[in-house]
């Protein structure tokens, strides 16, 4: 362990001094699913055809967004979200679970 340890720390400060001297380096982290849609924003019609494409029949069994969501590599919030869009559309009835409203809503 001291050695790892002895090994991080030179390789630190030889890091903290090039930093020092050259152009500073942007990091940039990958983004979310949320942070290239945020709230609020329009949606990404091919996104909600392939969303709409993936979901199964009615009623949906608990954690289909969840399915979707790998299926389409999304995050689960994301696909909650664009399934919402599609309810709201009237593309699908809303349901609770596993029931579908009479009304639609």
């Amino acid at each position: 362990m001291q050695e790892w340890r002895s090994y991080v720390a030179s390789h630190a400060a030889r890091l903290a001094d090039e930093a020092s001297v050259t152009t500073p380096v942007t990091i940039v982290a990958e983004l979310s699913d949320e942070d290239r849609q945020p709230s609020g924003s329009a949606l990404d019609e091919a996104l909600i055809e392939k969303v709409k494409a993936a979901l199964p029949a009615q009623p949906w069994a608990d954690g289909t967004h969840k399915a979707v969501a790998v299926q389409l590599g999304i995050s689960a919030s994301l696909a909650t979200r664009y399934i919402s869009e599609l309810i709201r559309r009237g593309d699908f009835i809303q349901q609770v679970d596993g029931q579908l409203l009479p009304d639609g809503g």
